[in-house]
């Protein structure tokens, strides 16, 4: 159960920074890549530098997080989801303090950086590997498990996982699209760095007590 409320927590937090990287970027995503890359190829067709240029810089940002936090993962397990957790926080506060102080695409950066840390967490729920800052896996999940369920109701469980994921993406855009217009920018991605830092600390607090005090021999 802690891990299914973990997940949803950070894909609620992804839907929210992606709602509002969305709108301030004018029609780019922090953590959606499949929509910027269909972006990317589209601008270049039609000769748009300069969204072609910010499409890859979105695109780079988040591969080079994907990078760094895949490496943190390989050398910093089995603490390695509350080291990943801290340095997004950190990346999160450092755009809200470039916003006003840089253009629009590079304040962001950071943010594209998080997401694409984010997902090199490795998460298992019921079998289901979630966490993702992007969900067209889980709803493809969702219905394949719906159908395997026909079957066998014990993929019911699977189902519910990958719906889960994709509400709370969704409920994280309706947040961060309502925060936005209500708090401006710096403020929710101040808020949004204070959320993964503490969700950080969660993590750190139950791993640790879960581990339970060590024997000696």
């Amino acid at each position: 159960m802690a891990a299914l409320v973990f997940d949803v927590l950070i894909v609620i937090l992804a839907g929210f920074l992606d709602a509002i990287g969305f709108t301030y970027l004018s029609a780019l995503y922090v953590s959606f890549m499949s929509g910027n890359s269909t972006g990317l190829g589209i601008a270049v067709a039609n000769g748009h530098s300069g969204f072609a240029f910010s499409s890859a810089a979105v695109l780079g940002s988040f591969v080079f997080g994907a990078f760094a936090g895949s490496l943190l993962v390989a050398t910093r397990k089995p603490a390695a989801t509350p080291v990943v957790l801290a340095v997004e926080a950190g990346l999160v506060a450092g755009a809200a303090a470039l916003v006003g102080h840089a253009e629009q695409v590079p304040s962001l950066l950071p943010v594209c950086i998080a997401m694409g840390m984010q997902n090199a967490v490795p998460r298992q729920v019921d079998g289901v590997e979630g966490g993702r800052s992007y969900v067209t896996g889980a709803l493809f999940g969702m219905a394949k498990a719906l159908a395997l369920s026909v079957a066998d109701r014990r993929h019911l469980a699977q189902a519910a996982v990958h719906g889960s994921t994709w509400l709370a993406l969704v409920s994280g855009a309706v947040g961060g699209s309502l925060s936005l217009a209500a708090f401006g920018l710096p403020r929710c991605l101040s808020f949004a760095a204070l959320v993964l830092l503490a969700i950080s600390a969660a993590h750190l607090i139950l791993r640790m007590s879960s581990s339970g005090p060590v024997r000696q021999p």
